[in-house]
């Protein structure tokens, strides 16, 4: 889609307002506040979106007094700002419900139906972008009544345009299309100002993206080349706007041509337009989204076409440029583009990560979409109709109702008063059946959306069930395993030197099989936490306990265990076994990532509401790429250890769930100079009641 779109469209309603046909009341704003806006634009247009808000901020709050339309297009400015520029979702939804509130508080539902309409469209984009999508239909509903209800056609143009892009997102392409084209058409009566000028020409270069998406690629160029005239003729319209609007948004349309050319095997005329793209929504300021996808599908072309090393140039720009955009479509296709890459090199061990890391990315963005998938918004459409029609239904039944009582009360013996009873009887009778119709239809809904999430439920379940049922069976043979490799061991042999090292081989993959297996065990299960026992234990006794164990696994590599604790003992309410298990996960991982002869240092002292351990190493320390990750299960941070020790990725997450279940928290601090520290701070129950 055209992403450029979310830069200009900030002004669609403040400007469009003004301009729209069929206005009920006159606008009117403060002079001066009307000024500050148009500054505000010009410096969002720029490319500064923060420093826009700032001076927004600061002149509205400068205004004495400001009116109720200068409120309303204060909050429109920073709604439009969070969703489209910034992309928080959640703010956004607080600023269109301030949207709200000042048209209804202000008295302007009636007499600014547009804004009111434009207010309810906003509060579904924003609750759209949240995923909460059958609430952002109820919003899209409304508004599209109250446009309807005032005749408005450019308020329905808002509505299919949105119902386009819904249908869109659901692969729905045809639909889709036919959408924008009626968006297109509905949208020609409105005045023609900046805003609807670059949503027609969005809408031409979306009907192409449809037709490219059925494999009509002929009709997608022409729709392409049709965007492209609509910008090249109209801009000389807006000679106000600087030239880097329309240089960002042929550049989506020049993207888009060239994955049509790519697809018709004209390489080189894709990549000369993939770069094209590039050189202008990748400058700052511009729709860097766009530009980073376009640099994927360029990557691709060279990869395709044996320029290894190029690709490879690009996926790094991508990278780089990734770290502070945050987009998780452009890091799938990067993984992607990454696991193709080393296949190429032969270089299958990095090429089965990174595709990992892609079928982990698209696992989650498939779900998530999952949910988008299964609504139907024109189905939807249709029940909030019906469910508005029951409505009128039982309003004009209570209403006749009320009448027949009237007509009882004034003229009980009147043959005329019997006859109207006896229609109004009738014609009630009629409406009740088809309100019972339609509230079966509704019960019919929610029935089958019932049965699915008990299917999806289940699901989950058995998968839960599976995954304990492989971990819990497995231990015995691996147990077996091990006590007769020890026996061996023990055995008065004379085994060769290499003899061994493969039983100590054994003996360590055992270990690292049962160890894995527990923590599979600990994951798997949903209630292990739900209900944690506690009982009062001395938490000197149990950390110096914990330490004494370890310090045999230390002295293999030799290590030495430092412990410094207070003299006063320390009693928690805690589970002992899992508040164990905890301990133990840190002082393992700093033996295993520390180097041999190192020394770790584990300190407990007593904190202002509990007990707060440390433990600290001067070992490989944490890269800043993985420092967000080291604590999510089946984590992509896990590495080797100083001497090979095999990692699984679910020590910490399991530990952090655990002093979480106790109230606590856990963190640390890391450098891979200096080594590192984990912390974690187990509060007093007793004293925080």
């Amino acid at each position: 889609m055209s992403y450029i779109i979310g830069i200009c469209i900030l002004i669609s309603f403040l400007a469009s307002c003004q301009s729209k046909k069929n206005t009920k009341t006159a606008e009117i704003t403060t002079p001066a506040f009307d000024k500050a806006i148009e500054r505000g634009i010009e410096i969002h247009d720029s490319g500064n979106v923060e420093r826009s808000l700032l001076f927004i901020d600061s002149a509205y709050h400068e205004i004495e007094p400001a009116n109720v339309l200068d409120h309303f297009n204060y909050y429109v400015f920073f709604f439009n700002a969070y969703s489209r520029d910034i992309r928080d979702f959640a703010k956004a939804s607080f600023y269109a419900d301030t949207m709200l509130s000042v048209i209804e508080k202000g008295n302007l539902v009636q007499k600014s139906p547009q804004r009111y309409a434009q207010a309810n469209f906003s509060k579904g984009d924003a609750l759209f972008g949240l995923g909460n999508y059958s609430e952002a239909y109820n919003y899209f509903y409304k508004a599209k009544k109250i446009a309807k209800d005032n005749l408005d056609s450019c308020e329905l143009d808002d509505y299919t345009y949105r119902l386009g892009i819904v249908l869109f997102k659901q692969e729905r392409f045809a639909e889709a299309a036919e959408n924008f084209k009626q968006s297109f058409t509905e949208s020609a009566a409105c005045e023609f100002v900046f805003s609807l000028f670059y949503r027609r020409q969005e809408l031409l270069d979306d009907i192409g993206l449809c037709y490219y998406k059925l494999g009509k690629n002929d009709s997608a160029l022409q729709y392409y080349d049709n965007a492209l005239t609509y910008i090249n003729e109209n801009q000389k319209n807006f000679s106000g706007k600087t030239n880097n609007l329309f240089e960002q948004a042929r550049a989506v349309i020049y993207g888009n041509l060239a994955s049509v050319y790519e697809t018709k095997g004209n390489n080189e005329r894709a990549e000369e337009l993939y770069k094209k793209s590039i050189a202008i929504n990748g400058q700052k300021g511009n729709d860097q989204l766009d530009a980073q996808l376009t640099r994927l599908k360029l990557a691709n072309v060279r990869m395709k076409a044996g320029d290894i090393g190029a690709a490879y140039s690009i996926l790094n720009t991508v990278k780089s440029i990734q770290d502070s955009l945050q987009d998780k479509r452009v890091l799938m296709g990067w993984y992607n583009m990454m696991w193709q890459y080393y296949k190429y090199q032969n270089d299958l061990p990095n090429a089965f990560n990174y595709l990992l890391s892609y079928n982990s990315i698209k696992d989650t963005l498939d779900a998530h979409n999952k949910s988008l998938q299964e609504t139907d918004m024109t189905e939807r459409m249709k029940n909030l109709d019906k469910q508005y029609q029951i409505s009128i239904l039982q309003k004009n039944d209570e209403l006749k109702r009320n009448y027949l009582v009237i007509a009882l009360i004034t003229s009980i013996l009147s043959l005329v008063i019997l006859s109207l009873i006896y229609d109004n009887w009738r014609k009630s009778s009629k409406n009740l059946k088809v309100l019972a119709e339609f509230n079966k239809q509704v019960n019919d809904q929610n029935a089958k959306l019932g049965k699915l999430l008990a299917e999806l439920e289940a699901g989950s379940q058995e998968k839960d069930r599976i995954l304990r049922a492989v971990a819990h069976d497995i231990r015995n043979p691996i147990a077996a395993i091990s006590s007769l490799n020890d026996l061996m061991l023990k055995e008065d042999i004379q085994y060769t030197d290499e003899q061994k090292e493969l039983l100590e081989h054994i003996k360590n993959a055992c270990s690292d099989a049962l160890t894995l297996s527990r923590d599979i065990l600990e994951a798997a299960d949903p209630n292990r936490l739900d209900a944690i026992e506690t009982e009062w234990t001395n938490m000197n006794k149990l950390i110096k306990d914990s330490i004494s164990i370890l310090q045999f696994r230390a002295s293999e590599k030799k290590q030495e265990i430092l412990l410094a604790m207070p003299d006063a003992p320390i009693a928690l309410s805690v589970n002992k076994e899992k508040i164990w298990r905890v301990i133990s996960n840190l002082v393992t991982n700093a033996i295993k990532f520390s180097p041999e002869g190192a020394r770790i240092y584990v300190t407990a002292k007593k904190s202002k509401d509990g007990i707060e351990v440390s433990v600290a190493d001067n070992g490989i320390g944490i890269p800043n790429t993985l420092k967000h990750k080291v604590f999510d299960m089946f984590t992509e941070a896990k590495r080797p250890g100083t001497s090979g020790e095999r990692p699984f990725g679910l020590g910490l997450s399991i530990s952090r769930q655990i002093v979480e279940a106790h109230g606590g928290t856990i963190w640390f601090e890391s450098s891979v100079s200096a080594g590192t520290t984990f912390y974690i701070n187990i509060p007093d129950k007793k004293e925080k009641a």
